[in-house]
């Protein structure tokens, strides 16, 4: 494979503003309903100054806001089917994340990694799918990382998105 597409993991661990330790371990979520897993970028909001007549005399576009969906089904054979990292309350999902969506099928391929994230769920229901856990997480600005960035399975980390909280 060429590209990252296809099969994708979810791993998550709780986010810490200082450095990770060895006990820091991410926790790999049950594999996403296919077609599930996005990042959807949203444009930052542009601002211009307008002079009579309507010209433009300056403008200034803000950046632009990242938010990462999947959606997990609910099975009774699967432990993880309710993960208990992201254990949400009325949907809402209690403290901050780093989370990896990481190629299965090809560990060479990127994957990408939000460092510090806001999470909740949405629990659905549809005579297709079953039960399911649809997960939003919101990407939030952190000291150490201000981007969203891409990693190989080896753990090489490139820059991809800038992102604002």
């Amino acid at each position: 494979m060429n590209i990252s597409w296809g099969k994708i993991a979810i791993d998550v661990r709780a986010y810490k503003s200082t450095a990770y330790g060895t006990s820091d371990i991410f926790t790999r979520l049950s594999i996403p309903v296919e077609g599930s897993t996005n990042i959807n970028v949203t444009a930052g909001e542009t601002k211009e100054a307008k002079q009579e007549g309507g010209e433009n005399v300056d403008s200034k576009t803000g950046a632009n806001s990242y938010e990462l969906v999947w959606k997990l089904f609910v099975k009774k054979t699967d432990a993880t089917a309710y993960p208990t990292i992201l254990n949400a309350v009325n949907g809402v999902v209690s403290g901050e994340f780093d989370i990896r969506v990481v190629p299965v099928d090809d560990s060479e391929c990127y994957g990408a990694e939000m460092p510090r994230a806001t999470v909740n769920c949405v629990e659905n229901f549809t005579s297709e799918e079953g039960i399911t856990l649809e997960y939003h997480a919101k990407g939030l600005l952190d000291d150490a990382a201000s981007s969203v960035a891409g990693h190989y399975g080896t753990g090489r980390i490139i820059e991809l998105l800038v992102f604002e909280d």
